[in-house]
């Protein structure tokens, strides 16, 4: 073992090529073919991910973001107990819908809409 002070000694047997060939035909024969269901196959696509402004906080994370005047990844993490990829596209959802700026560095990043603005 790695953690061990000591090496331990330990025997094996020797099992050449066709002995593990034999063996692994063997397997195959007593455990079926596996079948896949095509929809559980296929890997996502990004039109498959879901729209970030559907996310159930999403309401609650602009509310937060309005509040405190500035967005980050990691502000939202700490206030909604989330991780970071979705605080991540919560934040890239709120710029594509024109309430938050671009990345300015490791700054946050500025708010575009007032407190008391609402969507008509």
């Amino acid at each position: 073992p790695a953690d061990a002070a000591k090496p331990h000694r330990v025997q094996g047997s020797f099992v050449d090529d066709q002995e593990l060939q034999a063996l692994v035909k063997h397997w195959k024969l007593l455990s079926p073919e596996m079948q896949y269901e095509q929809e559980w196959v296929q890997l996502p696509t990004e039109d498959d991910d879901e729209d970030a402004t559907e996310d159930p906080l999403f309401e609650q994370a602009l509310s937060i973001v309005k509040q405190q005047g500035t967005a980050s990844a990691s502000m939202l993490q700490r206030r909604l107990r989330i991780g970071y990829n979705r605080a991540a596209r919560l934040i890239e959802a709120m710029e594509d819908e024109g309430y938050i700026g671009p990345a300015d560095g490791s700054r946050g990043r500025t708010v575009l809409i007032s407190d008391d603005w609402d969507e008509a």
